[in-house]
């Protein structure tokens, strides 16, 4: 039933917006820092078309939060932290139920430090939907940070049978156990990345 009333209350997106947000979403998952600058201009113009269109905001978190990594980032991470966090926030303003925000959020929050409330956010983005890989996989990121191995590869492998071709999750597989101290299994699954 909670399913059918927020399918019920899903609004009508202009499509230039969409075409847009759908471009970003293919550069997103490029991730290099010049597909995600080439992300944030696609969403940035979505938004343009449709300011209240969460679904965009959400993806510009997403795109803040990894250029705030060591891989991508050029920066100080602070700034697209902050923005990434900000964003997530305007896409639950507008949509509480959107579980990529939800998402973002707990990303932003867990490499913030604020533990409890970045878990709060990825099993709230979990909860909204429990096919959505990439929150299963922020949700695994945190539990490894803490040192809960076999919680995080749960979540991980929860991932996989979401997304079973996702490369970015083999490899968060293999990075899980290797912090786990299973460095054999580790490599099994960072040479299957390869593989992708």
């Amino acid at each position: 039933p909670q399913v059918r009333d927020r399918l019920a209350t899903v609004r009508a997106v202009d499509p230039g917006a969409y075409e847009e947000y759908l471009k970003g979403r293919y550069q997103w998952h490029r991730r290099t820092r010049e597909s995600l600058q080439l992300a944030i201009q696609h969403y940035t113009r979505a938004l343009e078309r449709d300011p209240s269109y969460a679904p965009a905001h959400a993806a510009l978190a997403d795109c803040y939060n990894h250029l705030a990594t060591v891989l991508l980032g050029g920066a100080p991470p602070r700034e697209p932290r902050s923005r990434a966090a900000a964003q997530a926030t305007k896409a639950l303003q507008i949509d509480p139920s959107l579980a990529e925000a939800h998402a973002a959020l707990g990303y932003a929050r867990h490499y913030e430090w604020q533990w409890q409330e970045a878990e709060q956010e990825v099993q709230q983005a979990i909860a909204l939907n429990p096919s959505y890989a990439l929150a299963r996989l922020w949700y695994a990121n945190l539990l490894m940070s803490r040192s809960r191995f076999d919680e995080a590869l749960a979540q991980a492998y929860a991932a996989r049978a979401v997304d079973p071709y996702s490369l970015i999750t083999t490899a968060n597989i293999g990075w899980i156990l290797l912090h786990a101290g299973r460095p054999r299994e580790a490599a099994d699954e960072l040479e299957r990345a390869l593989a992708l």
